[in-house]
């Protein structure tokens, strides 16, 4: 994608292929958040394009266009962002598929098929709750971003789009999540993990890629020759690989 919006991005460009787990690593407020809000349809982009397999998005492409491309986005405020706090868990489940031919007809929902598919998530990932019609606003963090992980991982998406992912929930929880997010990557799903921790991005990512404000710095193999150290420079500003081609 090469994307620009008002300056917060200037000329970023990047691809990520099948089963690939890409790592966008900057401190807040160099460009993560429009580069996350520019793919997924949240804000307009200037100029340049985003391609998702073969098919270029418009300039003014909404995020439900972008949802029928198959990309997931598990969103950095997931309580703002991510789920329906007064919904139950069954409802926040399905709630960006409820015109599917799964869960209605006719405009007629199968209550039996979105409680089903409810047991079948809260079994799956873990869901710690008295039954499918708990409302969510009433379970802890870590079980919150479960709820949203097993929405966005089940839809059958070519790409996801995660900002960080495992901020603000218990280890247990987390330590599943980042399991979870293997899995898909195993099956073939593109990922695009963008977050302030340098270690979770070292940890999980295949490739990694440095922004400093709005541009990127630096895109490395993620193996043994770098370090936090190395990579926090190019995060800083400090260091830029590409600033001589600017």
């Amino acid at each position: 994608a090469d994307n620009n919006f008002r300056d917060a991005l200037k000329g970023v460009s990047f691809s990520i292929k099948s089963g690939e787990i890409l790592g966008v690593a900057g401190v807040e407020g160099n460009g993560q958040r429009e580069l996350v809000e520019a793919i997924t349809g949240i804000r307009k982009i200037k100029s340049g394009s985003i391609i998702i397999d073969g098919v270029t998005l418009a300039h003014n492409v909404t995020p439900k266009k972008v949802r029928e491309m198959r990309v997931a986005h598990i969103p950095e405020d997931r309580l703002f962002n991510g789920v329906a706090l007064d919904a139950s868990i069954k409802e926040n489940l399905i709630i960006d598929r409820l015109y599917d031919e799964e869960f209605s007809k006719y405009s007629v929902l199968k209550l039996k098929n979105i409680e089903d598919n409810a047991i079948l998530s809260i079994k799956n990932f873990n869901i710690l709750a008295k039954d499918t019609d708990t409302k969510v606003a009433s379970l802890s963090g870590g079980n919150m971003q479960k709820i949203i992980v097993a929405r966005e991982f089940t839809s059958d998406s070519k790409l996801l789009i995660v900002s960080q992912l495992t901020r603000g929930i218990d280890i247990g929880s987390s330590e599943y999540i980042r399991e979870k997010l293997f899995e898909q990557s195993r099956l073939g799903c593109a990922i695009l993990l963008v977050s302030a921790d340098l270690a979770e991005v070292m940890s999980l990512s295949d490739r990694i890629i440095t922004l400093h404000n709005g541009n990127i710095s630096g895109e490395f193999d993620n193996s043994e020759t770098i370090d936090e150290k190395e990579l926090g420079l190019y995060m800083l500003g400090v260091k830029d690989m590409f600033g001589s081609k600017r």
